[in-house]
């Protein structure tokens, strides 16, 4: 299997699961949301000897987790930083970007909608309208504010905590432990 998906929900059970599959010799390599569906993980075998070590020593240990027995334990601390991860890697600033135009192309979408309401003669509707129309703006000011404060914060925490900033192979700036990428840079290589 080259890589696996997960669609729970909240992050706590994203980041759970990642770490659990860590010591199955795999590793976290990205979120994204999936519309209706929720958010996915995106785990790829990890390449190193250690992990690859660490694997069998768990599978030895717990021959039954896949079909239902006992699983190890994850590390609390491990599953933090793992949220932190994920909820930076989800707050990308291309996936921000489309938003916010999105959020404005509507905003637009519902103001000439309330002047169409308005000239036909429909006052109640046109207030409600354009009630929603000044809602997108407001919106992109605070996902405006907001976002570049909340990735400031993830990556001083990825910091204190040993994690590298890299640049991935579609130019997106991350947080990787000892400033790997994930599979080696290729997420889809096979596990030896």
């Amino acid at each position: 299997m080259a890589h696996t998906r997960y669609s729970l929900r909240p992050y706590a059970k994203l980041a759970g699961g990642a770490a659990l599959a860590e010591h199955f010799g795999y590793e976290y390599a990205d979120t994204w949301s999936g519309g209706q569906d929720g958010t996915y993980v995106q785990l790829v075998p990890d390449p190193t000897p250690q992990a690859r070590l660490k694997a069998q020593a768990t599978r030895s240990r717990y021959p039954d987790a896949s079909s239902g027995g006992p699983i190890p334990a994850v590390d609390r601390a491990a599953v933090e930083l793992l949220k932190i991860r994920m909820k930076f890697d989800l707050s990308r600033p291309d996936r921000v970007a489309a938003t916010k135009s999105v959020a404005i192309g509507g905003g637009l979408a519902w103001a000439i909608g309330s002047a169409i309401s308005a000239l036909a003669g429909n006052s109640g509707a046109a207030l409600a309208l354009a009630a929603l129309a000044l809602l997108f703006p407001l919106m992109y000011g605070v996902s405006r504010h907001w976002t570049p404060r909340l990735n400031a914060q993830y990556a001083r925490q990825l910091t204190a905590a040993g994690y590298l900033q890299v640049t991935d192979t579609q130019g997106r700036l991350r947080y990787m432990p000892g400033g790997r990428l994930p599979g080696h840079g290729n997420p889809y290589a096979p596990m030896s």
